[in-house]
């Protein structure tokens, strides 16, 4: 089927979905209504691109939004592509409860079951007119998908880490197919600078950076929808937010930074290596945190983001130690044990769940009240993804985020005031700062304000960019050229440190990330032309 057949067909399902809408085993939210009316206009478009993407937070649906989709496309192919393992058995049993038969899987899992024990979803593309695959999958068997199976409809989840190859090769073998991503963070924001980044600005006026080829528009081409978390908080279908603070007698100054999961950020096994050796520091800093009653954390259900599988392991023992039942969760951990942590944690048996690099496990727990923001973040990716599992509702809650503040550290890591109040806006710890019906709520209303300690307050900062050099070392900031020492030896500039001591005064100079992560010195090269006329 040609790629404008395949847009009419769809329109024409999105239609009938409208139409036929009880038939759905869940209701559909007006938001996700409206996202489906964005995107039957641009199916009818014939000019329309042949790729777009719906950015929705975490905990706003969008699986189901997707399994409704896959209901009605019936007569037609529909490829669902997911990060992990654990989100194609997630989303294969979402599809199934919608679409009613069997699904198709392309993942090294085996027949995945319901909870009745039925196998829903087996191995193959032969069993169904939908399949859920890995996107590691799909690069391996995207010449075979593309000729066998032949999706009209691809949807892909979590399409922020489709933005490189092998994923966008593979997508390029479906050439008539329209291809949707879904994704809460489709941009690669950090707080890092480099030369060839371009400036995004945030709904609060703070100002983030990201390449060209990290952000949706570029590999997605038209965004159909947008809502936010501060959207989900204001109208109802996120839980408020409240923000808290512990204060970490441990410096991030001069840790190294590269590109990671999550974008540009602190170089992963140099963080966990750093924060591992101050590791029981932090626990004790935790452990008088609970101690001190600050935030009612021993009477809450608790999410830590930890750096490391080892740091998070060694929390939750020294927190049982402390007579706070607490379990680990990680990559590694077997399904088995992961399905007694999970309900006991939901429960209250549990009252701490750590984990680490949360953002690929694809795991929710509506009860989660607190997260402990101890893997510290310099993009916005990684900063949200790991804040949206305490985000979900459930019964009146009011989700906390106690952002780690850093000791003798220029650069703090994001917090989440910086990402959603305004520079120059002051917050009480324990106040709500996203709230229902405004996008900063009165703080009579936070149940962590009585206990959250008297006189500790923020006031948010006008985010300052970290200058990145590029290759050559050099970088460009407030009208200025900025070169370190040896990038002036290869323009012919012969300068060694003394020589500059004799300019003390007349140089400036700013440190910078060198292009292998560490911080280096650089020096104002209009500074440097004109103490060389003198």
């Amino acid at each position: 089927m040609r790629h404008d057949d395949i847009r009419r067909a769809l329109a024409e399902r999105l239609a009938a979905l409208r139409e036929w809408h009880r038939q759905l085993p869940a209701p559909l939210r007006r938001y996700q209504w409206e996202t489906f009316h964005h995107a039957k206009d641009w199916l009818e478009d014939r000019s329309g691109t042949r790729r777009a993407y719906v950015e929705q937070a975490t905990g706003l649906g969008k699986t189901v939004e997707f399994a409704a989709w896959a209901r009605f496309c019936t007569g037609l192919r529909v490829l669902v592509v997911e990060p992990t393992k654990l989100l194609v058995e997630q989303t294969a049993r979402a599809v199934v409860k919608f679409s009613g038969g069997m699904v198709g899987f392309l993942a090294s899992l085996p027949d995945i079951r319901n909870a009745a024990g039925q196998v829903v979803a087996a191995r193959g593309h032969r069993h169904s007119d939908i399949v859920v695959t890995t996107d590691e999958s799909l690069g391996r068997y995207a010449h075979e998908l593309a000729t066998e199976f032949q999706p009209h409809l691809i949807i892909f989840d979590e399409c922020h880490w489709g933005y490189g190859e092998p994923a966008q090769g593979a997508l390029r073998h479906f050439s008539e197919a329209v291809i949707i991503g879904f994704s809460a963070t489709p941009d690669y924001l950090t707080v890092l600078h480099r030369p060839d980044f371009v400036s995004v600005t945030l709904d609060n006026g703070q100002q983030l950076y990201a390449a060209p080829g990290r952000l949706a528009q570029n590999n997605f081409s038209l965004r159909l929808d947008r809502r936010t978390i501060p959207w989900g908080v204001t109208e109802g279908w996120l839980c408020p937010l409240a923000w808290g603070s512990l204060a970490l007698d441990v410096s991030l100054e001069g840790l190294p930074v590269g590109e990671g999961e999550a974008g540009l950020d602190y170089q992963g096994k140099a963080l966990a290596k750093h924060l591992g050796r101050h590791w029981s520091q932090i626990t004790r800093a935790v452990a008088r945190l609970y101690q001190s009653g600050q935030y009612q954390l021993a009477s809450r259900q608790v999410f830590a983001a930890c750096p490391s599988q080892h740091t998070a392991r060694e929390l939750a023992e020294a927190m049982n130690a402390n007579g706070i039942p607490s379990a680990c969760v990680v990559s590694d951990t077997s399904t088995k044990r992961r399905n007694r942590i999970l309900p006991a944690f939901a429960s209250g048996a549990l009252r701490l769940l750590t984990s680490v690099n949360v953002l690929r496990e694809g795991w929710d727990v509506e009860g989660a009240e607190v997260c402990l923001m101890l893997r510290p973040f310099k993009t916005y990716v990684g900063y949200l993804q790991t804040l949206g599992r305490i985000l979900r509702p459930l019964n009146g809650k009011v989700a906390l985020v106690v952002d780690g503040r850093f000791g003798n550290t220029t650069y703090q890591p994001l917090s989440a005031p910086d990402l959603f109040l305004p520079p120059g806006m002051e917050v009480p710890a324990g106040a709500i700062i996203l709230g229902p019906g405004t996008d900063v709520a009165g703080v009579a209303a936070s149940p962590y304000l009585d206990s959250a300690g008297a006189g500790e307050r923020y006031r948010v900062p006008a985010l300052a960019g970290e200058y990145c050099t590029g290759e050559d070392g050099v970088f460009e900031a407030d009208g200025e050229t900025w070169l370190t020492l040896n990038s002036l030896r290869r323009r012919g500039i012969a300068w060694d440190n003394p020589r500059l001591q004799v300019y003390d005064g007349l140089v400036r100079s700013r440190r910078a990330l060198g292009n292998s992560g560490q911080l280096v010195t650089c020096y104002a090269l209009s500074d440097i032309l004109a103490a060389q006329r003198r």
